[in-house]
């Protein structure tokens, strides 16, 4: 029978070393284990941090992505802007042309009434020397001036000018009040509307033509009458109001 020897501590000598093989075997296990778990560790980190970045590169792309689209939009804004800018200048252009050929067409008029009135002016001032003249002329006075009528009456002498031209003076006691000269047949000595009021009218589809101006402060009305058909008779005629 064997007995093993003793250590101070009272273990055994094969004890002591199956502790010390179990130790050494522990401290392999525990130093392997520690080495994989420090070497695992930066491998997760790093795949993370691969995987922010790739996020952050995709979220970049699409917001390049979304600022080019805004940038095509706004080019796209410009051209659009710029096409109606361009319209309006257009625009305004023809509306300023348009403008000044209504301004000149106003200037145009206003030349025109202002002849008009100076040729009414006239007409009136004419229709006051008519209107003393015609105060001052009595029946004898008028016969003596116009010669023999060819019909006479208290209140109207007729008198024939001419083949084309006759004329009537009508009488109020024994002061002249109207005045009335026809011309019928050959026309070419017959005034226009024009020379005698200033203005010309336009015809009826007939041809007739019919127009009376009044002068209030002369007292006198003048009127320009032509018929219609083949045959016209043209009258003018000055009445005292």
């Amino acid at each position: 029978m064997r007995f093993g020897t003793t250590d101070p501590r009272g273990w055994s000598a094969s004890r002591k070393r199956r502790f010390g093989g179990r130790a050494v075997l522990l401290l392999f296990v525990l130093s392997t284990m520690g080495g994989f778990l420090a070497s695992a560790n930066p491998h997760t980190v790093a795949a993370d941090e691969l995987d922010d970045a790739y996020a952050k590169q995709k979220a970049l792309q699409r917001l390049i992505s979304r600022q080019k689209a805004s940038i095509n939009d706004l080019a796209a804004s410009q051209a659009y802007l710029s096409a109606q800018i361009a319209n309006t200048k257009d625009n305004l252009a023809a509306v300023n042309a348009n403008l000044l050929a209504v301004r000149v067409q106003i200037v145009s008029m206003e030349v025109d009434v202002a002849r008009s009135q100076q040729q009414v002016d006239e007409l009136e001032a004419t229709a006051a020397v008519l209107d003393g003249q015609l105060a001052d002329v009595k029946a004898d006075e008028a016969r003596k001036l116009l010669g023999s009528p060819k019909d006479k009456s208290e209140a109207q002498d007729f008198y024939v000018i001419s083949d084309n031209e006759t004329a009537q003076i009508f009488y109020e006691g024994s002061a002249v009040t109207a005045i009335s000269i026809d011309f019928a047949g050959d026309l070419k000595n017959a005034p226009s509307c024009k020379t005698v009021l200033g203005e010309e009218v336009p015809a009826k589809p007939d041809g007739g033509v019919y127009k009376l101006v009044r002068y209030p402060k002369a007292g006198y009305w003048v009127s320009f009458s032509k018929t219609g058909g083949a045959n016209p008779i043209v009258s003018i005629t000055i009445q005292k109001m």
